[in-house]
């Protein structure tokens, strides 16, 4: 890893080193940079438990039958808001947080990214027990994201730039940042999948009560009576 963490911050320092001029130019102490470079495997998979307990933020998103990861954490920027409004202040804050912004995701051959993690709800009215430690729209952008994309991993790293810079201080904290996440407690960890001690809502009783409302859920669009109805149901493990 300590090989692996050299070559990223080599690259990290000629990305620097080719956006000065750029960097001089937008005059801002405002400006986000992105930095992706391609990583053999999923190696971050490793240390998933350090991630889930250090950081109060982690996003973790996958679509298996696309073999599509998108992981994140530790907040960078975060915009939470609430109310019907939710959608346009939400909106107006994104735009406000890319208005300088620098990346070498063209070069590293990203081929897509979702800057911005989190959700919102679907009807912020509403106030359940379940949902309260919940802002109604919750985005930030991590500072390390982990795309996966068949079988290319990017790394992704995101900070603003403070009013002065250098690229070798600059180097610097980024190789200090990569060994926190990729060697905790400087030693590699081989992660451990736990095991589930209880799971509830999740009998041969509940799953039937499902399946049971799958088929009059089908049976009401098939006779016109719906167009379309999102299902959900809780279980705790």
């Amino acid at each position: 890893m300590e090989q692996q963490i050299e070559q990223l911050s080599g690259l990290y320092s000629d990305f620097l080193t080719k956006s000065s001029p750029e960097i001089s130019q937008k005059n801002s102490s405002n400006i986000l940079i992105s930095f992706a470079a391609q990583l053999p495997g999923q190696i971050y998979t490793k240390n998933f438990d350090n991630y889930f307990s250090a950081f109060e933020k982690v996003f973790y998103w996958s679509k298996p039958d696309e073999n599509l990861t998108v992981f994140g954490f530790d907040d960078l920027v975060t915009i939470a808001e609430n109310g019907i409004n939710r959608f346009k202040l939400t909106e107006k804050k994104l735009k406000q947080a890319k208005e300088f912004f620098i990346s070498n995701w063209d070069a590293a051959g990203l081929p897509f990214l979702p800057l911005f993690l989190g959700g919102m709800k679907f009807t912020p009215d509403k106030d359940e027990n379940i949902w309260s430690n919940f802002d109604d729209s919750l985005w930030f952008i991590p500072k390390f994201i982990f795309v996966t994309t068949g079988d290319t991993t990017y790394f992704v790293f995101n900070y603003y730039l403070n009013s002065v810079f250098s690229v070798n201080i600059a180097v610097e904290k980024f190789k200090t940042k990569l060994k926190s996440i990729f060697i905790p407690n400087g030693k590699e960890v081989n992660h451990v999948s736990p095991d589930i001690a209880q799971m509830t809502d999740n009998s041969p009783k509940d799953k039937k009560k499902w399946l049971e409302k799958v088929k009059q859920t089908i049976d009401e669009i098939t006779n016109g009576s719906i167009n379309k109805v999102v299902l959900s149901r809780k279980v705790e493990i």
